[in-house]
């Protein structure tokens, strides 16, 4: 167990950490190019990344440990504790890497995780995983591989439970792969409190040929943690992906996300929906790249957010890089308080104004909440959101 502060390191002070010798050039090589993250860094511009790379954290290196039988696939501070029968999962160094992040911090955290936790499907399978974290002033750095092969299907219901970390920096991520007629419903579910830990997840998801990916994040809390995803997009590939956050007192919460159309007739849908209060800042970085190759591509993106007072934050920035001609787009967005002609009409019928209020917040974190195709989810999370909206704690 060692001290690390992130800050004074460079790439080969992390490389005399990684115990990964396959990827320890290539990730060497791009964090050397791309540079340590900092306040230049643009997807961490908001996010106040300095601070919190200079805190000197307890480096907790993975063990080996027996993994027992379970109904869900459980992690507690980065290993396996749990799985289910059926599931094909191994404990293995990561053979390959993207050599084309955008993001510093998809490499720092592969060089700090020895191992990564495998999972392969070759059949039709749902999986409810769940994460947590009990070691305070920690640095916990670990991955997983997901391979979904052709012309299967995964249901991911991924949940990050209750911890108590307090002033702990969690490094993590997934690297996915859709093979050609595969299908990957990821559902990522993350409340988190105040003093329960801070997360930069850093994820490589790729969709291959005739694959589907749906893709649904729900951010409901007080506390930091910020998703970035490199998503690419094979031959007439499908992404559906929708965000709901909903951040209260001092919450810093978002979402980076670069979706690239690498070949042809790909289509993208993305709707975010950001719902803010008190002091929170919430980001929404979004950038959908249609390549030379990615000709008759349909791409639509839109976010909408709303500040219920004058302390909450927005950083809104969807965006649209095309490189032809042949293909259908739009994106927009939205940010404001609630439609005072809306109130007005509810309460005109009786409705109090904090009831008409609660009706119209409720309605939209809906709109998000609702495209999930599996009524128990949609049940958690709605009570999970209106529980949040009332002031009480899941």
């Amino acid at each position: 167990m060692n001290s690390v502060t992130l800050a004074k390191m460079q790439s080969a002070d992390l490389a005399l950490l990684c115990e990964n010798e396959q990827i320890k050039a290539v990730a060497a090589q791009r964090l050397e190019a791309l540079g340590m993250p900092g306040a230049k860094t643009e997807h961490y511009r908001y996010f106040g990344i300095v601070p919190l790379l200079s805190k000197n954290y307890r480096y907790i290196r993975q063990s080996v440990q027996q993994i027992e039988t379970g109904d869900t696939l459980e992690i507690v501070d980065g290993e396996v504790v749990t799985a289910p029968e059926g599931i094909d999962i191994s404990i293995e160094p990561v053979t390959e890497i993207d050599p084309e992040h955008y993001d510093a911090g998809y490499y720092i955290s592969h060089m700090l995780t020895p191992k990564a936790i495998k999972i392969t499907v070759n059949s039709d399978q749902s999986l409810t995983l769940r994460h947590r974290f009990t070691k305070p002033e920690a640095l916990i750095a670990y991955r997983i591989v997901l391979d979904i092969h052709e012309d299967s299907s995964l249901l991911l219901d991924e949940r990050f439970e209750k911890s108590t970390a307090p002033q702990s920096l969690i490094l993590y991520g997934m690297d996915i792969d859709v093979a050609g007629g595969g299908a990957f419903t990821w559902i990522r579910d993350q409340e988190m409190e105040d003093g329960d830990f801070t997360m930069l997840a850093s994820h490589s998801c790729k969709t291959g040929e005739n694959a589907k990916t749906l893709f649904k994040t729900f951010d409901f809390g007080n506390s930091r943690a910020l998703h970035i995803y490199k998503m690419d997009l094979g031959e007439k590939a499908v992404l559906d992906a929708s965000h709901l956050l909903y951040g209260d007192h001092e919450a810093q919460r978002g979402n980076i996300v670069q979706i690239n159309h690498k070949a042809q007739h790909a289509h993208t849908t993305q709707n975010a929906r950001h719902i803010l209060k008190d002091k929170a800042r919430g980001i929404f970085d979004a950038l959908i790249r249609v390549e030379h190759a990615g000709k008759y591509a349909v791409t639509h993106q839109n976010a909408r957010s709303i500040l219920l007072n004058n302390g909450a934050w927005m950083v809104s920035k969807p965006q649209l890089e095309i490189y032809i001609d042949e293909l259908e787009a739009s994106h927009g967005s939205t940010t404001g308080q609630l439609d005072p002609d809306q109130i007005f009409y509810l309460r005109s019928r009786g409705i109090s104004e904090e009831e008409a209020r609660k009706m119209l917040i409720f309605a939209f974190a809906k709109d998000v909440i609702e495209t999930v195709e599996n009524k128990e989810i949609v049940d958690r999370l709605t009570t999970k959101f209106e529980k949040r909206y009332n002031g009480a704690v899941s």
